[in-house]
C-alpha cells in the first residue's frame, strides 16, 4: 500500500510517496533496501532504526498538512462552523435572559390582572343603581 503524501515540495516537484520517503531516509543512512514489508520490499534493518523512520514520517506528515490547500479550506470551515457555534450559544443565552423576563412579567401582569378583577367584582356588588 503506497499512500501519497503531499509533503512541503517545489510547486515543479510532484508529492513524494511513503516508499520515497524511506528511500531518501536509507540514502542517507549508507543503508540498501526499503523497510516496511507492507510497502512491498524487504529490509534487513533493526528495530531501533524504525521508530526513527516512523518519527520522520510523522514529521513529513506534519509538516505537510498546513501546506494543503484541501487542509487549509478544511481548517477555514471548521473555524467559520466553530464561530458559528459561539455566535448560537451567545443568542441563546440571550434569548433564555429575555425568555426568563417575559415569563416573570407574564406572571405580574396575570397577577395584576386577577387583582383588577376582584376589585372590580367588588365594586360592582357593592355599588347601588342611582334609579
Amino acid at each position: 500500500m503506497i499512500l501519497a503524501k503531499m509533503g512541503p515540495h517545489m510547486k515543479d516537484e510532484p508529492p513524494r510517496t511513503d516508499q520515497q520517503i524511506c528511500e531518501d531516509v536509507l540514502k542517507k543512512r549508507r543503508m540498501k533496501g526499503i523497510f516496511l514489508s507492507d510497502l512491498g520490499t524487504t529490509s534487513s534493518m533493526t528495530s531501533a532504526i524504525i521508530p526513527e523512520f516512523e518519527g520522520i514520517l510523522e514529521d513529513h506528515e506534519q509538516q505537510s498538512l498546513p501546506t494543503s490547500p484541501r487542509y487549509q479550506q478544511l481548517q477555514a470551515r471548521i473555524q467559520a462552523v466553530e464561530e458559528r457555534t459561539e455566535d448560537l450559544k451567545r443568542k441563546h443565552t440571550e434569548y433564555e435572559a429575555l425568555h426568563k423576563a417575559y415569563d416573570d412579567m407574564t406572571y405580574e401582569i396575570k397577577s395584576r390582572q386577577q387583582e383588577m378583577d376582584a376589585l372590580l367584582g367588588y365594586l360592582l356588588r357593592t355599588c347601588k343603581s342611582p334609579s
